[in-house]
């Protein structure tokens, strides 16, 4: 999908970029020892004229139809490869943990999803501007025997994606509750691929953000639950290496910049259904 910065004259592109490079210029003069880094992110990224990101494959990241890509994450990555005018590149990897170890393997630019911010991959990752606080919810069919509360987990096994963070939540929920809370990963699949089974009757329970469950209970509307909270509110947000101290410069600028902009409120709201933040 092309997405036109229809706000953004080319000087204001110049001068988003020119902010980008004066952060950077700041951060080295403050005492960033750029011959430690493994590279300058930004102008590799320019010399070969490509963006490499990586997504999941899923409604909010990035699905094609009839040869047309789209997604929540897919415009706004798209967004930021034309204001740097090279090509958008995206890498479908399902799963959190993969991305981040695709990410530190140098394989990718940045990692265009929800992450939740969290200390658990390390002090490696670099965390752009938040797109909303959210948390993790349950899934589960709408039917006679549903859980209402958190304690009534106790026993039961949730089914999630590869994903420490998710993993890590739901183990300390069941450690605050002293409840036995079983939880089974499951590689290669996507919260979207799991509520899906979880509708098919082949799972009992999985768990998603609270932003995604704004998409998923529209189409699972009277089938699936969203609304038991599993854990407290976190920040969302994009993640890149913490040493690519120029593309983090020139990145958060653009969505610092992107963020307060009427296409970007068009984009939220087309996929997400509402204004109103968890």
């Amino acid at each position: 999908m092309q997405f036109q910065l229809k706000n953004m004259t080319k000087r204001q592109k110049t001068a988003t970029l020119i902010s980008g490079s004066v952060l950077a210029v700041f951060l080295c003069f403050a005492g960033v020892n750029w011959g430690l880094l493994r590279n300058n992110e930004l102008r590799h990224i320019l010399r070969a004229g490509k963006m490499t990101v990586v997504m999941d494959d899923c409604s909010w990241s990035m699905v094609e139809n009839n040869g047309k890509p789209s997604g929540f994450h897919y415009e706004l990555a798209k967004a930021f490869a034309d204001l740097l005018g090279v090509k958008l590149d995206v890498r479908i990897i399902n799963g959190l943990d993969a991305q981040i170890k695709a990410l530190q393997a140098g394989q990718c630019s940045f990692v265009a999803q929800f992450v939740p911010k969290t200390t658990c991959y390390g002090r490696n990752m670099a965390y752009m501007e938040p797109f909303e606080l959210s948390r993790l919810m349950l899934v589960q069919r709408c039917d006679t025997d549903m859980v209402v509360s958190q304690r009534q987990l106790d026993g039961k096994t949730l089914v999630i994606p590869q994903n420490e963070t998710m993993r890590m939540r739901i183990e300390h929920l069941s450690d605050e509750i002293v409840a036995d809370i079983a939880c089974v990963e499951m590689p290669d699949l996507t919260v979207e691929n799991l509520v899906r089974r979880v509708a098919e009757g082949e799972f009992d329970y999985t768990a998603c953000s609270a932003i995604q469950a704004r998409i998923l209970e529209q189409q699972y509307a009277g089938r699936l639950d969203f609304s038991l909270p599993l854990g407290f509110t976190q920040q969302y947000a994009w993640v890149v290496n913490r040493d690519a101290r120029d593309l983090y410069a020139a990145l958060s600028t653009f969505l610092q910049t992107f963020m307060q902009t009427p296409e970007y409120r068009e984009i939220y709201v087309r996929y997400f259904h509402s204004e109103k933040s968890d």
